[in-house]
């Protein structure tokens, strides 16, 4: 009688052990969950920072795609005046060939005058008439000669303006190339926000695994 009192005591003795360790796991087990919870919050609060980072993508996209509309306007602008100088060029070799041709005229009346200057000796009476058509024609060059010049200065100020263009549009690939600069650092931070995240599930899913294995080992037990 006194072994089986002995036998019982001693049983009572390990499930009293057995359940010492059974509540010692059990606040494991809860102290465990706490941190689970404490980074699931961790977790939500880092997604609604990413949704918020992600509208502010949106809107960047939002102004960059506005700013190559910007470019696509200025671009057909250019193009409609470059349009125009052709244009212009081909009325400066129009004007360039009719210059030709009357220099061709002018030639060929500067040998009429030749000519005329040689019969002057023998048409003397005529001195006078031919000296009045010389002066006039010499009239009419003058006169041409001024068309001439205004027409240069015109292309000169053409000239000018497309210079003034060009400085324009140098620095609008300026001002571009600046904000493809700022927005190398942006994208830099997303990418270390993603690594970071990543890094954070896999010791979540890591975390997990261990729970699943102390449960096991818990009904096991």
């Amino acid at each position: 009688m006194d072994s089986h009192t002995n036998d019982i005591d001693s049983h009572t003795d390990d499930m009293d052990s057995h359940t010492d360790f059974i509540d010692s796991h059990s606040d494991d087990i809860n102290s465990y969950t706490d941190d689970m919870d404490s980074q699931t919050d961790d977790m939500e609060s880092q997604t609604d920072f990413r949704d918020w980072h992600s509208d502010d993508i949106d809107s960047h996209n939002h102004d960059m795609d506005s700013y190559t509309d910007f470019i696509d306007s200025h671009t057909d602008f250019i193009d409609s005046y470059t349009d125009d100088m052709d244009s212009y060029t081909d009325d400066i070799d129009s004007d360039t060939d009719d210059i030709n041709s009357h220099t061709d005229d002018i030639n060929s009346q500067t040998d009429d005058i030749n000519s005329l200057t040689d019969d002057m000796d023998s048409h003397n009476d005529n001195i006078d008439l031919h000296t009045d058509d010389i002066d006039s024609h010499t009239d009419d060059i003058d006169s041409h000669t001024d068309d001439i010049d205004s027409h240069t200065d015109d292309i000169e100020s053409h000239t000018d303006d497309m210079d003034s263009h060009t400085d324009d549009m140098d620095s609008h690939y300026y001002d571009m190339d600046t904000h493809t600069d700022d927005m190398d650092p942006h994208t830099y931070g997303m990418d270390s926000h993603t690594d970071d995240k990543d890094s954070h599930t896999d010791d979540m899913n890591s975390q997990t695994d261990d729970m699943d294995s102390n449960e096991r080992d818990g009904s096991k037990l």
